[in-house]
């Protein structure tokens, strides 16, 4: 069993978390984080005594799973690979949208 963790931005800049086991409902920390980088550490921090991975999703994108230790010890270089594969799944959906407009 491994737990989910979903990150939403609730303002620019600021991050807050969920998290869930299979179907159970979520887990939700409504605080806001200043940087990814500070909601990583915090929820690797309390993930870390109960599993050893975790799936993360950023803004309802699924971006892979992620040793628990990454996430309290590498943060910023965990932020920021997360960060660019959502800027990849960004830039894909709108070549989708630009590709769909141009068949018509």
């Amino acid at each position: 069993m491994q737990p989910h963790l979903g990150i939403r931005r609730v303002r620019p800049a600021h991050y807050a978390y969920g998290v869930s086991i299979a179907s159970a409902e979520p887990r939700v920390d409504d605080s806001a984080f200043h940087s990814m980088v500070h909601c990583l550490h915090d929820a690797g921090r309390s993930l870390g005594h109960y599993f050893p991975s975790v799936g993360i999703s950023v803004d309802g994108q699924f971006l892979g799973t992620y040793p628990i230790g990454r996430l309290v010890h590498d943060s910023a270089k965990t932020a920021n690979e997360l960060m660019g594969k959502m800027q990849a799944c960004q830039l894909r959906e709108a070549a989708r949208h630009e590709a769909l407009a141009h068949s018509d």
